[in-house]
């Protein structure tokens, strides 16, 4: 008679089930529900206000800066205490080594001992006048006196000073002050280095009247130079 064949047995209940069972129960459990499905919240419509932003204070700097600039102070935002006065602004300015201006008003010479600037005119009597930073300054030689303007001596002093520094940017040593010949008493260097108002001595193209280009003027006399042309100069 034939043998019966027993029925297979089932899998262990532990087998690992096949790959497609297990892709289809990964997407079961990704699929989003009803509370993941609900609709975001609607949109204000209308105007949208938004936060202001917080009031900044202004620096004592800038306001100092705008009306040296000729403009006016930042007024948009203000400090309860408002902006700063001009005693604020001197004592700023102190710090900064700037001396406050009005709009429009030119600028004190800078404190500086050496300051380069440009030569802009020759004028007679010694005198040159000199700009910086688009404000343009009277300044005399300091320590010399150049011959009348009746002698021949006068318009030769002012063509040299022409040929030297007319146009040219020079280097001014002085701190202000009047000058009986006007502007300021300066001493200004050429763009080759001479001190120009030694030189001019040296030449015998003007006097010395401070005793600091003694020796100078010792080598013109001796050399006839200039005014020293006669016994007594000019």
């Amino acid at each position: 008679t034939p043998t019966p064949v027993a029925p297979a047995a089932p899998p262990p209940s532990d087998a690992a089930p096949p790959a497609g069972a297990m892709v289809a129960q990964v997407l079961r459990e990704a699929a989003p529900t009803a509370e993941t499905l609900a609709p975001p919240p609607p949109i204000p419509r209308g105007r949208v206000e938004f936060a202001a932003a917080p009031p900044r204070t202004p620096d004592p700097a800038d306001a100092l800066a705008a009306r040296q600039a000729g403009g006016s102070p930042p007024t948009s935002v203000a400090p309860p205490g408002g902006l700063p006065d001009d005693a604020a602004l001197a004592a700023l300015s102190a710090l900064s080594g700037k001396a406050p201006t009005a709009p429009g008003q030119k600028p004190p010479w800078p404190a500086s001992s050496l300051v380069t600037a440009k030569v802009t005119a020759v004028l007679p009597g010694c005198r040159v006048e000199v700009e910086l930073h688009n404000w343009r300054y009277e300044a005399a030689l300091a320590a010399v006196r150049c011959p009348d303007d009746r002698s021949p001596f006068a318009a030769r002093a002012q063509e040299q000073m022409r040929q030297l520094i007319l146009e040219q940017n020079v280097v001014v040593s002085g701190k202000g002050g009047d000058a009986k010949s006007g502007g300021m008493a300066v001493d200004l260097f050429t763009p080759d280095g001479p001190l120009l108002n030694r030189e001019l001595v040296r030449q015998g193209l003007a006097r010395d009247v401070a005793g600091r280009f003694a020796q100078e003027e010792r080598e013109a006399q001796s050399n006839r130079a200039g005014v020293w042309t006669s016994p007594q100069g000019e």
